[in-house]
């Protein structure tokens, strides 16, 4: 048994080091790495907060099983039990995510056999840039479980790739895990499988039957993995009391809304022409690149050698399953507000070119060198841009904050300096919102905004605001009781909403603040 086990390992290092040796992958880990020293040095460089950041600030993974992730409640009580708890850790959660996108992609370029160089580096640098991934770094507090999740299902798609049974459950298994740490990369997982059945389909040897079966077992593996990622969470929930919340419409996600699939389809056909779908195609340069995407699609098909006409109906199949797949969170997220962190499946549009550049058999062989020489540079530059995007972002979101801490600074200083103050006094409010038409919050839309919540305005108004307070001020604050509001009801009736002079009054027992 021991040496067994000893063989075993010594096997697995060996292919491993192969691994790690080949030029692909030393292509994957180095795009990876200059990629990331552009896109997220600045981010590294810099406190830079969300209002979901700073409710998790200085510990905490945010919600996790109420809002369906069981995989990341058991890596976060697995992290709390064992490693030491958990610290919003901004530089070492995000190398650490880096450094696992940077297998991933590796990864990804086997599971696709991408063999050409330039495109295994374009690979690369799309994955690590695009908004999708990078607004996720706004979550540097379990960033690292987005990209672990990331890998899950390119691991999973790596293993049904391959023939046997127990592949079939482990790739299943892995799926579903994924899934456990953030279902809204269910969308990712079938673009994978469908570049799969297309890089299948262009080889020859391969036949319609054998496509069609292959296609039903992708098809089996996703059923299964979701029925799997249900059930789990269905006993997780029960077993700790719980239920599922209600926001973003988590307790009714995958009911399916068949009305999204031309809303879906219409909108990534439009990409080309659309000013920024979430953050996707924000610019002119990022535009340009997908509609290079689409242009190196159309001229592959076409220049496609004879594959016979079941082959051929079969792809244009899989290419319109494909349309639908980057896009298809809106068809299972339909009642939810979707963010830019949600649609990773997208990337399947820059992917899907590569594939046919390396796979597709051409009736005229310049044809693929001169496409290759306008897609390469093309999605390069593009996963500048998104580099330069996302850099933006995270200084709109730094101004953001600090627009916002000086003004709570103006705030406790002015609560402070009321008549009567004293430190003994619990500091109330009354209302909700900071309503200052003199506030400007110029950075709250940039050209290259991603869809979230940014803005001084909104970090004043967040549900992480008694968390702001108390982590970038050092004071706290609370909501008044119903028995103090009645006790304190003609007061407040006079009292005038913050700013406005009058806002704050200090009594024998408490000090409030009147908002709207």
């Amino acid at each position: 048994m021991l040496q067994k086990t000893h063989d075993f390992c010594k096997a697995f290092v060996s292919k491993l080091s192969t691994w790690l040796k080949d030029k692909r992958s030393k292509a994957a880990f180095i795009t990876t790495g200059v990629c990331s020293i552009f896109a997220y040095l600045y981010y590294l460089n810099n406190l830079i907060h969300n209002n979901d950041m700073i409710s998790c600030t200085p510990k905490g993974v945010g919600e996790s099983i109420r809002s369906g992730r069981w995989g990341l409640y058991l890596l976060s009580e697995a992290v709390e039990k064992h490693w030491g708890g958990h610290f919003n850790l901004p530089a070492f959660n995000v190398l650490l995510a880096l450094v696992i996108i940077g297998f991933t992609a590796a990864l990804l370029i086997r599971v696709l056999d991408i063999r050409r160089i330039g495109l295994c580096v374009c690979i690369s640098a799309i994955t690590v840039t695009i908004p999708a991934f990078a607004t996720v770094m706004f979550f540097a507090y379990n960033v690292q479980y987005y990209a672990l999740s990331i890998f899950f299902m390119v691991l999973a798609a790596y293993l049904l790739k391959k023939k046997g049974l127990l592949n079939f459950g482990i790739g299943a298994l892995s799926a579903c895990f994924s899934l456990g740490i953030y279902q809204a990369y269910l969308p990712f997982f079938a673009v994978l499988l469908l570049l799969l059945l297309i890089s299948k389909c262009l080889q020859e040897e391969s036949t319609p039957k054998e496509l069609i079966l292959t296609g039903c077992k992708y098809l089996g593996a996703m059923v299964v993995s979701y029925i799997l990622y249900s059930l789990i969470l269905r006993l997780m929930l029960a077993n700790l009391h719980l239920e599922l919340s209600d926001y973003q419409s988590i307790n009714t996600m995958g009911a399916l809304r068949l009305s999204g699939i031309k809303k879906a389809v219409l909108d990534v056909l439009r990409l080309p022409f659309t000013t920024n779908y979430y953050g996707f195609s924000a610019t002119r340069v990022t535009r340009f690149a997908i509609a290079v995407s689409f242009l190196c699609i159309g001229f592959a098909v076409l220049g496609l050698k004879k594959i016979g006409l079941p082959k051929f109906f079969l792809l244009l199949g899989f290419l319109s399953m494909l349309l639908v797949a980057v896009n298809s969170t809106h068809i299972l997220s339909a009642d939810s507000v979707l963010y830019t962190r949600m649609t990773l499946g997208l990337i399947g549009i820059f992917y899907l070119p590569i594939v046919l550049l390396e796979k597709i058999s051409f009736r005229k062989t310049a044809l693929r060198g001169v496409l290759l020489l306008i897609l390469i540079p093309t999605l390069l530059l593009c996963s500048a841009n998104y580099a330069w995007q996302s850099n933006g972002n995270y200084l709109s979101v730094q101004y953001g904050n600090l627009k916002a801490e000086n003004y709570y600074v103006t705030m406790f200083t002015r609560i402070r300096s009321a008549e009567g103050y004293n430190d003994d006094l619990p500091i109330v409010y009354v209302g909700k919102t900071i309503s200052d038409k003199a506030l400007q919050d110029n950075w709250n839309q940039p050209p290259f905004k991603y869809t979230a919540i940014m803005g001084s305005k909104a970090q004043l108004n967040q549900y992480s605001r008694n968390n702001f307070i108390m982590n970038y001020l050092g004071y706290s604050w609370r909501s008044i009781t119903e028995t103090e509001a009645e006790k304190y009801e003609d007061l407040i009736s006079d009292m005038a909403c913050y700013p406005d002079d009058g806002s704050i009054v200090a009594t024998e027992d408490l000090v409030i603040i009147r908002l709207e």
